[in-house]
């Protein structure tokens, strides 16, 4: 419905025009005729003439434009093809006002050339503009609504890829977070019961958080601190663990999950893969919507399980081009030293 009103409201702003046009040229050629009549008459004469102009503005814009859009190798045949239909158009508009508008609503028989040519070349403007003004408002909308297609199919793909990404992260942590729990089982260790209470914490977090778009800092750090908490319970003594926090703004959104792969990385490629005393660092600064965190620890890997530690923040990587416009994964390996440096500008959230 409001795309006819838009329709109708061009035509009429349009037809108006031509009546206007048309009151003034009868009233110079005519100045003793009476106005009321004058106007009923280019009421007339405007509503036929402007019918092959509507007929061939309709066509171009819903038929050649269209055609032109989904096979631009005919291009030339169609610029051809508006060319003669714009001369048809303009030539039957030139009859229809000379010999029905002309004779029968003016009674004028006999005009001189000069006259039709001076008419021809009106028609042949407004013609041009009216056809002109609504093919282009028709390309422009088409273009915008193909270009937000297109954005839409890339949102979508770009979304579909974060879930994998996601989904790939949950299977991981469960397991790896399971097999702790096995192993302090065998022991009958008195700490089973804690670990799977942790767990069940840990797994409420990802049902009901980690679907979100962004969750408060303070929600993500409670999560890494109950995975910390985990963790240590496996490895005791011969881990030392500090994570040391500065956050301006506990309430500032961030995506869930990004820091978690990052701490698993430590703890697999580092205390699980050595029977002597480790260590890991975190430090996570926030300040003015802008995330630093770094995370440190020993490991006494070959270069294969180095690169294994590379290949699995790959994950993270992704999902911060996805997710931050404004964002750094740095990694260093200095001598038996893993260590990672991840910086977001929160504010910058979006980027698909």
């Amino acid at each position: 419905m409001k795309r006819m009103l838009q329709h109708i409201l061009f035509w009429v702003v349009y037809f108006v025009f031509l009546v206007i046009t048309e009151f003034a040229w009868v009233k110079v050629s005519y100045p003793l005729s009476g106005n009321s009549g004058i106007i009923a008459n280019a009421v007339k004469a405007c509503s036929i003439t402007i019918l092959p102009q509507m007929v061939f503005t309709y066509y171009i814009s819903y038929v050649t434009l269209v055609r032109i859009v989904l096979n631009k190798a005919k291009m030339n045949w169609y610029i051809l093809e508006i060319g003669l239909l714009f001369l048809l158009t303009v030539t039957v508009t030139q009859l229809l006002a000379h010999r029905v508008v002309g004779v029968y609503i003016y009674g004028i028989t006999d005009v001189s050339l000069l006259y039709q040519l001076t008419q021809f070349l009106s028609f042949v403007i407004y013609t041009g503009f009216i056809a002109g003004v609504m093919v282009t408002v028709k390309y422009i909308k088409q273009q915008l609504r193909t270009a937000k297609r297109e954005q839409e199919l890339i949102n979508e793909k770009l979304s579909t890829e974060l879930k994998m990404l996601r989904n790939q992260l949950n299977p991981h942590f469960l397991f790896n977070t399971l097999n702790n729990i096995y192993a302090l089982a065998r022991k009958q260790s008195v700490q089973t019961p804690d670990a799977v209470m942790k767990l069940s914490e840990l797994l409420s977090f990802m049902l009901y958080e980690s679907g979100k778009d962004t969750i408060s800092i303070k929600k993500e750090v409670e999560f890494i601190e109950d995975y910390i908490s985990l963790e240590k319970i496996r490895y005791g003594d011969r881990l030392t663990l500090t994570f040391t926090k500065e956050i301006d703004q506990y309430d500032q959104g961030v995506a869930p999950l990004l820091l978690l792969p990052l701490v698993e990385n430590a703890f697999k490629h580092g205390a699980s893969q050595s029977r002597k005393e480790s260590f890991i660092e975190m430090n996570l600064v926030v300040k003015n919507s802008i995330l630093l965190f770094g995370i440190r620890n020993n490991f006494e890997a070959s270069g294969k399980e180095l690169r294994s530690s590379h290949i699995g923040l790959q994950n993270t990587q992704r999902q911060l081009e996805l997710l931050y416009k404004e964002q750094a994964l740095t990694i260093f390996t200095p001598e038996n030293i893993f260590y990672v440096e991840l910086r977001i500008n929160l504010n910058s959230y979006g980027a698909i």
